[in-house]
């Protein structure tokens, strides 16, 4: 049986959703995709789930990406989950705490050459 590859992006700009889904389906058909508009529901799906990377906006209506990050982190699941930040900040504010939570990132507007290459990257052994 096939494994598939789980990768949740927590994503609020439904054109920003479209593009990460195409791009990370053009990469493998052994990807399945987990979507989340907001940060609570980015929490409600992932409490009993695993996931092979996250990536992450920074910037949801409801929460701050990098608190949704740390919050997942506490979860003993995503103890091996790579988290890739993507912003269309230039310079993150903080970014000793960034690095701490954060794996990679990927900035907005996003290059589609970029994000297959950051995905390839974290989970390319798994599909």
């Amino acid at each position: 049986m096939l494994t598939l590859a789980k990768i949740l992006v927590v994503e609020d700009n439904a054109n920003n959703m479209r593009l990460i889904n195409q791009v990370i389906q053009d990469i493998s058909e052994n990807i399945e995709i987990f979507e989340a508009d907001s940060g609570e529901k980015a929490i409600l799906i992932s409490k009993d789930q695993q996931y092979d990377l996250v990536i992450m906006d920074i910037a949801l209506p409801d929460m701050d990406g990098v608190q949704i990050a740390k919050l997942l982190k506490t979860y003993p699941q995503f103890n091996e989950t790579p988290f890739i930040a993507a912003t269309a900040y230039a310079r993150i504010n903080d970014e000793k705490i960034f690095r701490q939570v954060f794996d990679d990132y990927i900035s907005k507007p996003i290059d589609e050459d970029a994000l297959t290459e950051k995905v390839r990257g974290w989970i390319g052994a798994k599909i």
